[in-house]
This record gives structure tokens, C-alpha cells and sequence, in this order.
């Protein structure tokens, strides 16, 4: 049933489940089963780290066994709902009511229909009072959590702060509850005692005659306020050792690594940096083996250095050559996605810039030093521009900017600075190395909890449109490229950040309405929403344009974050009075509230004599490592077999590319690596195999240098593919071998045509193409459209019976007919019928090598140019295929006459 909903589906690698390191245990064995679920599709949920530390940290203990769910996309809802299937976990294919909790992570407002949508979809009550002892509990956590009274009344518990430790605290505590028979509310009770849980249903809220929140107080006895968790000592909880190796490219396909928890910089606008104070860094040892494991256990090229401001790592600059020492320039890129304009220095761009090249980003926020000290930022214009000279010096060619607008106090002028200062970035680009990129990219402030201006207002929409329209123009004036994000998104945020619990029947109305993916901005009606608000009595404007007081009861109130109200009050009045403060890595403590300066501090790391505040701990630099052998010369090329099977077939030939190459590098076998911008490893697939298509006859060539026999290669590539990949075999080739693209000069698939047509309609069809002089189908191409008369390139088409049939098509290196138009101009298949067939490749054949060259240029002769064969092929007379049928298979060894040996005695 699966398979037929996957034939359905545009992404259907999405929902697979085959990842390399994903765990699968016996439901017997394990005691408690927990599904971790990301309101997002798989590509942007597998890229978060957080969900990947609770996976290892769960799945680490035997009794425990936690499995994962992404939101299925649109067609895949649809699908799943058509064929009355629930939503499942992607490990078992189990419905989400079979786990005994579901943890969702809430990083963004945007997600909050989201929600509802996979538990409607998964059969489980949206509202948690609706919940009977019969179904999962339904937990959530992450920075969204920071204000989860939105989302109140769909969450049996949050999870506020770091859940490393407390994550095993609420297993157990569930696993004893269900051992003893508890009931759902003496379930939450126990887990209402445990640091960092909180149970909405445990606190009622307190209005005045207007609605004005009063009060948010516990309804049972004893209970302590909810306070967020803390994890002291990075080093202290498991970093992924084994990571999850996605099945198709994610938003962020690399090894992450946190190197660096919290900041200390201060930045008034910033949520994260307030919620994850205070700052930790790893130690450089730490990172060092938690970067080895992960690209041994992963085979990836990429290795990101996570933290809110990774040139705030100290030891960053000898961290980066030990890692590039260690894995090899060239090798391995190393990927910062946050990096301070005054923290950067020559070294440590040449030294990044000795990876894979993309583009340079930096985060300067704003363009005027007015603004710069209402937000706390802590630089300057003219560290930006020496910032922007070092990246350009250091041979980038490509800088991106990120400022926001919508600030608090902003103006037009401050606006209107950002274009001059793009502009003179540009200009040093220009000076500095030619060709250089400048892109601008703006976003939309929007006031957060816990932060200093959570008491702020929000811009307006017609504020907001107003400067971006300057911004427009300016740009425009000098050329400059801008992207934007759009205001209808901040807003929607706006309104949901600061929500009390009200909200809850708004996202709830929304969500009825057709809300889904309000993230996606393609997929956003704001007037959905709007709509909501209004039928909730509730005003959209006034959640975005109202301003609190400092006495005021703020929906999250209630929920200790640790860092002192008191603080964040003067920490605002200090930005309005444009005052800035100093960074508590340099300085004095500023006294915020979280660090008891015992169990709960900063902790640094810093090399021999740089220069800290004296609170502050120090480590160790990174070891000196030896440095990675260099790249050996003499390598062989080995041409392999394949098979692509089962849930395997529903992945993308890019995708199957990639899945090898890491496999490569698992199975610890070195490539050589193509010369140029990025090296690439030099392997050669020959034609893609149709998505949804079986094939046990796929082939690729392989330039490596590993001395190992043929055979061993192949089982060491097997331990590190993904299931349903298989290689079946392989042996070495010479140099001069040409091509598989050249090589093979036809294909046979069998082709099921599954019902969308009868046998009767099978039969007459193929007899009608047999008698047809011409059938023309129409491929789409970039440039327009491209006619092909399938007559030319399809030397049989045999009726199986049974719906079936066998069609054998010419290849070439330019291409071959693709099985979806062969549908369509022999059985007039659509779209949506085209889905239900099923299609396998069942024989290849290879050109003879003496009609694989032209002797002279070396190049394959194109057989679509053989003029008078397809004059021959257009009137009827027999062609090559006809006379020299291809053999059942093509393979690697064996005996003569069986499969394998078709493929030794036509290429040699």
C-alpha cells in the first residue's frame, strides 16, 4: 500500500525511512517508544541538530527506542488520507498512535498550523483535553517554547531550556508511569516535578473584563514554577557520533558540530542569545573527535562549526587547521554559517577560503552607529568595510550582508544607510578582486520573549512595505543585488511571538481554514489568518502594535527563563537611551541572572596568552596532529554494478550519486578528485534510472586509488549503502575504456501498465504503434520544446500479456527515450495514470568497441545520425537489434552463457 501512496508523490525519498545509521530495534526488546517530530518536510527538518542529539542520546539506551516523522508535504497528506493511511514514523512505519510520546520540535510561529495538521493526519485529538489515557502524550520544546502559551491547549507538556539531560528524565519517568498503570493526568503530575516541564493544564490564566492578561497561576498545590534547563558542561552530554545520512539533500547537507552554546555579545534584538545564556564552549578535543566520527560514520565532504557567533570561538583558527590537517584541503570544507564583521582577520578567511568556495556571509544587522547602539550590536562601519576587504583579499568573490529593518527608533535614515553602505562595499570589492558579488539580504524585525524588547511594538505593515520600497529603489540606483523577506511572514510571526492563549483558537480556525506550510511563503494567506483573528473576536493589529509595560503581565511571565526581568528592563531602557554595553567576555559581569558562577557559568576556551576577563575558565588549544597523506597518484578505474531496489527506487539519480559517494568515503576508499572550483570525486554513472524504476543492471565507473581486490571493494561499499543500493560486482578497466554513456547503445524495460489500462487496450496499443509510420511525443526543455518520434528510437516493443509489456530503446551519450513518454505516445498515458505503472530495467547492451569509436576524434557516433538506419528503421526493415536481440542482462563475470557473462564478452 506504501509503495502505491510513494508512486504518488513528487518527493517520495521524503518518507522513506533507509537512512544510513538510522536505528531500527524489536518492539519486544524496548519498553518505551518515542516519535521525535519536526513540523517542517524532511529536507528542512533532517538539517536540525538538536533532533539528531535527542535521536543518538534516546537510542543509546537499549530500553528506549525513538524513531522520527517530518510533516508530509500537500500531495503526500492528500495521498496518505486518499488511501486511508495515517501519518507513520518513518523508521517502522508505524502510525504515531502506537508511541507512548511525541516529541515535537517548535522552532519557528510559522509551524504552529503545522502541528495540528500531523496530528489530525496521525488520528490523534488536536486538543489535549480531548486526549484519553489511549493516546500518546503530545510534548513540545525549542525556542518556540519560550512563549508556548499559543499552543497551550494542544500540548500536554513543553520543555523549556536544554533537554541533553532532562530528555531521560521524561523517559523514565513515563516508562514508571506506564509500568504502574497511571493514568494521564498522574502521568503529567510526575512529570510536572522534573526541572524544565511544564504542563499547561496545571496553570489557569486570569483575565480582566477586557481580556488584559492579570495572572498565570498553578491550579495544583506545591507545584514550582517551571524553570528553564541548563546543561553545564557540553563535553558532559553525548555529541552524535553516528549521525543520520540523509536519503535526499537536505537544506544543510553536512556533519554538524556545535562548537559554542550561548553568547556573550548581548545583542538586544536576539531571542537565542538570551535563551541559551550562558555561554560554553566545547573543548577543541571534544570538537575534534566529534568532527572525526561524524565524517567516518557519514561520509559527507562538509563540516559545519555551529554556534550563535562561531568567530566568537576562540580557538577557532588553530581548530580549523588542526581539522584541515586532519581530513585534507580540498577534501573536506569547513562551513561557518555565523560569523562577527569585527572578529574577522585575514588568517582566518584564507584559512576558510581553503575549502570549498561558495559565498561569505556577515551579519552587520544595521548600516548606522546610531542603530548599532540601540541594538547592542558592538561594531562599527568601518570594521564592516575592513571585514568586507580581508574576505575579498583572502580570494572570495561573493559577500552576502544581513540587516534588518523594523528596529526599534529606526528611521528612514537608518534605512536609507544600509544602501550606501552596500554600495561602498561593492566598491572595495571591485578594487579588491574583479568580478566580486555583493548581495543584500533584509529581513524583518520582530520583538521576541525574554529579550529587551519584548515590550516593544512591532513596525506596521505599512511601515514595513514603505522602507522596503527605499531599499528597492536604492538598490536598483546602484545595481546592487537585494532579496528580501517577505512582510506578511514578520507579521504573522509578530502576532503569534508575543500570543497569550487566546491564540490557541485562532491557529486552531486557521488551521480549518486551510493554513498549512505558513512558513513556506508561496504557501502563506495572511488573509487566512485574518480571517481567524476576526472570528475569534480578537484584533490581528493590536497583538503586533501593542506595547507593554514594565509592570505589565506578559503571557510568559510565568515561565523562568533565568535571565532577570530586571535586567532586561534596563537593558531596554539602556537601548532607547541609545547606551551600549560590553561584552562579558572582556569585562565585568553584568549580572543578568543565570550564571551562579559554581555550577552555571561561562566557560571558554581560549590559546596560551589571549586575553579574557578573569571569571572566565580557559582550555587547551586543539593537539598537533599529523597532517593527511596527500593525494596519491596512479589511480585505477573499476567499473561496478548495481541494483537499485525497494524503497530505494523512489530516490533521484542525484541522489544516488550522492549516496555512493559517501559511500566511498565510509567505506574508507579514496577517490581521486576532479581539478577546479570544487573538486568533485570522479565517478561516472551511466543514464538515469527513472524515478520509481527498479533496475539490478546499473553501472558506475570509479577512479580510486585503494590497492584492495575488486571483490573486497565491493564488500566494503555494500556495509555503507543505504538498503535497497547494492552493488553486485565489479572489475577493473582500462583508462582508454570508453565511457558508459558511450557504451551502452540500448535498454529494456518491462513495463506493468497496472491496471490503468486492460489487457485488450495493451495489445491493441502496441499493435497500433507496430503499424504506425511515425508517434510523436513532445519533451519539454529549457528553451521550449522538443519533438521526438519514438519510431526512431524504439527498436521493439513486444506485448507481454497481462498488461505487460518489454521495449527495447536505442541510447546514445546525447540521451534516450525516457519510459514516461513511451507511456505517453504508445498508451496515451496522463500524469496521474503514469504514476501506477510499474517499470523495471531488465537487459542493457553494449556497443561492440570496435562501433563504439569513429577512430579519429574519439567520439561516439551519435546512432540517431545513422541516416539510412533510420530510413531502414521508418520503412520497416530489419534493424540491428532485430537481427542481434540484446542478451538478458549485462553483468560482470561468470560463466559463458549465463547473465553475467553478456557483459565480459561485449565490452571486453
Amino acid at each position: 500500500m506504501l509503495h502505491a501512496v510513494l508512486q504518488q508523490v513528487d518527493k517520495p525519498g521524503r518518507y522513506l525511512g533507509c537512512e544510513v545509521n538510522a536505528v531500527i530495534k524489536r518492539k519486544e526488546d524496548v519498553r518505551l517508544r518515542v516519535c521525535l517530530a519536526f513540523p517542517d518536510v524532511y529536507e528542512v527538518g533532517f538539517s536540525h541538530l538538536g533532533l539528531k542529539v535527542l535521536y543518538q542520546i534516546l537510542n543509546d539506551r537499549p530500553e528506549f527506542w525513538a524513531e522520527r516523522v517530518y510533516a508530509p508535504w500537500l500531495d503526500m497528506a492528500g495521498a496518505l488520507r486518499a488511501h486511508g493511511l495515517p501519518l507513520f514514523a518513518l523508521e517502522s512505519k508505524d502510525p504515531l498512535t502506537s508511541f507512548d510520546w511525541i516529541g515535537f520540535s517548535l522552532q519557528y510561529e510559522l509551524c504552529a498550523a503545522q502541528v495540528l495538521a500531523m496530528l489530525d493526519l496521525a488520528g490523534i485529538p488536536l486538543r489535549a483535553q480531548d486526549r484519553t489515557d489511549a493516546h500518546p502524550l503530545v510534548i513540545g520544546g525549542g525556542p518556540n517554547a519560550a512563549n508556548p502559551e499559543p499552543l497551550a491547549d494542544f500540548f500536554d507538556a513543553f520543555f523549556l531550556g536544554e533537554a541533553e539531560e532532562a530528555v531521560l528524565e521524561v523517559c523514565d519517568a513515563v516508562a514508571a508511569a506506564k509500568a504502574r498503570g497511571l493514568g494521564r493526568r498522574e502521568t503529567l503530575l510526575e512529570l510536572a516535578k522534573i526541572e524544565g516541564v511544564y504542563v499547561p493544564a496545571f496553570f489557569a490564566v486570569e483575565t480582566d473584563a477586557e481580556g488584559r492578561l492579570l495572572a498565570v497561576r498553578p491550579t495544583v498545590e506545591g507545584l514550582p514554577l517551571p524553570r528553564r534547563r541548563i546543561v553545564a558542561d557540553l563535553d558532559g552530554v553525548s555529541a552524535v557520533s553516528k549521525p543520520l545520512v540523509p536519503v535526499i539533500e537536505p537544506v544543510h547537507d553536512r556533519v554538524a558540530v556545535e562548537i559554542q552554546r550561548g553568547c556573550t555579545r548581548g545583542c538586544r534584538f536576539c531571542q537565542a542569545g538570551m535563551l541559551y545564556r550562558p555561554a560554553r564552549q566545547r573543548s577543541p578535543q571534544a570538537i575534534l573527535q566529534s568532527a572525526r566520527d561524524g565524517l567516518a560514520a557519514t561520509g559527507h565532504d562538509t563540516l559545519g562549526l555551529l554556534s550563535l557567533s562561531a568567530s566568537d570561538y576562540h580557538c577557532l583558527e588553530p581548530l580549523a587547521a588542526a581539522l584541515y590537517a586532519e581530513h585534507g584541503v580540498g577534501e573536506v570544507s569547513l562551513q561557518l554559517p555565523s560569523l562577527r564583521v569585527e572578529t574577522l582577520n585575514s588568517e582566518l578567511a584564507e584559512r576558510l577560503n581553503q575549502g570549498h568556495k561558495t559565498a561569505f556571509t556577515l551579519a552587520p544587522e544595521t548600516a548606522s552607529d546610531r542603530l548599532r547602539r540601540v541594538i547592542n550590536k558592538g561594531n562599527s562601519e568601518e570594521d564592516l568595510l575592513a571585514a568586507a576587504r580581508t574576505v575579498f583579499a583572502a580570494g572570495w568573490k561573493h559577500l552576502k550582508l544581513y540587516f534588518m529593518i523594523g528596529l526599534p527608533t529606526e528611521t528612514d535614515d537608518d534605512v536609507l544607510a544600509i544602501i550606501e553602505l552596500a554600495r561602498r562595499v561593492r566598491d572595495i570589492g571591485r578594487d579588491v578582486r574583479r568580478g566580486a558579488e555583493v548581495t543584500i539580504a533584509v529581513g524583518t524585525f520582530v520583538p521576541k520573549p525574554h529579550t529587551p524588547f519584548q515590550w516593544h511594538r512591532m513596525a506596521s505593515a505599512d511601515d514595513i512595505e514603505r522602507r522596503l520600497k527605499l531599499l528597492k529603489e536604492g538598490m536598483i540606483r546602484y545595481k546592487l543585488s537585494f532579496k528580501w523577506h517577505e512582510a506578511k511572514s514578520s507579521l504573522l510571526e509578530g502576532a503569534l511571538a508575543r500570543g497569550d492563549r487566546r491564540l490557541g483558537r485562532v491557529i486552531e480556525i486557521a488551521y480549518r481554514l486551510g493554513a498549512r506550510f505558513d512558513a513556506w511563503t508561496e504557501q502563506l494567506n495572511l488573509d487566512r489568518w485574518r480571517q481567524a483573528f476576526a472570528e475569534c473576536g480578537l484584533d490581528f493589529e493590536s497583538y503586533l502594535g501593542r506595547e507593554f509595560g514594565q509592570d505589565d503581565v506578559l503571557p510568559w511571565s510565568h515561565l523562568d527563563y533565568r535571565v532577570e526581568p530586571a535586567f532586561l528592563w534596563q537593558e531596554y531602557e539602556n537601548a532607547l537611551a541609545e547606551v551600549a554595553r560590553t561584552d562579558c567576555a572582556y569585562s565585568r559581569c553584568h549580572d543578568c541572572g543565570v550564571c551562579d558562577h559554581q555550577t552555571i557559568r561561562r566557560e571558554l576556551f581560549a590559546p596560551p596568552g589571549e586575553k579574557t576577563a578573569p571569571h572566565v575558565a580557559t582550555g587547551e588549544t586543539p593537539p598537533v596532529l599529523s597532517a593527511r597523506p596527500p593525494m596519491p597518484t596512479g589511480a585505477r578505474v573499476v567499473r561496478f554494478q548495481y541494483a537499485k531496489q525497494d524503497y530505494a527506487v523512489f530516490l533521484g539519480h542525484l541522489d544516488v550519486m550522492s549516496q555512493v559517494a559517501r559511500a566511498f568515503r565510509r567505506a574508507g576508499i579514496r577517490l581521486k578528485m576532479s581539478e577546479g572550483f570544487r573538486p568533485k570525486p570522479r565517478i561516472a554513472f551511466s543514464q538515469a534510472l527513472p524515478l520509481g524504476a527498479a533496475s539490478t543492471i546499473e553501472f558506475f565507473d570509479a577512479e580510486l586509488f585503494d590497492p584492495a581486490p575488486v571483490p573486497a571493494l565491493v564488500a566494503r561499499l555494500n556495509r555503507a549503502l543505504p538498503h535497497g543500493l547494492t552493488v553486485l560486482d565489479g572489475r577493473q578497466i582500462a583508462a582508454a575504456t570508453p565511457s558508459l554513456s558511450e557504451s551502452i547503445v540500448a535498454n529494456v524495460w518491462r513495463i506493468s501498465l497496472g491496471g490503468t489500462r486492460t489487457p485488450e487496450q495493451a495489445t491493441a496499443a502496441v499493435a497500433a504503434f507496430g503499424e504506425a509510420a511515425s508517434v510523436e511525443v513532445t519533451r519539454p526543455m529549457k528553451n521550449g520544446e522538443k519533438r521526438l518520434d519514438l519510431k526512431l528510437w524504439i527498436e521493439a516493443l513486444d506485448d507481454l500479456g497481462e498488461g505487460a509489456v518489454q521495449c527495447a530503446v536505442r541510447a546514445s551519450a546525447e540521451g534516450s527515450l525516457k519510459p514516461a513518454e513511451i507511456l505517453s505516445g504508445v498508451f496515451g498515458l496522463d500524469d496521474a495514470e503514469r504514476r501506477k505503472v510499474r517499470i523495471e530495467k531488465v537487459a542493457v547492451r553494449f556497443a561492440p568497441p570496435k562501433t563504439i569509436h569513429n577512430g579519429i576524434s574519439g567520439k561516439m557516433q551519435n546512432p540517431t545520425k545513422y541516416t539510412d538506419k533510420l530510413k531502414e528503421k521508418a520503412h520497416g526493415a530489419k534493424t540491428d537489434h532485430q537481427r542481434h536481440p540484446p542478451r538478458d542482462t549485462g553483468g560482470v563475470g561468470g560463466k559463458r552463457g549465463d547473465r553475467r557473462a553478456v557483459y565480459r564478452k561485449e565490452t571486453g
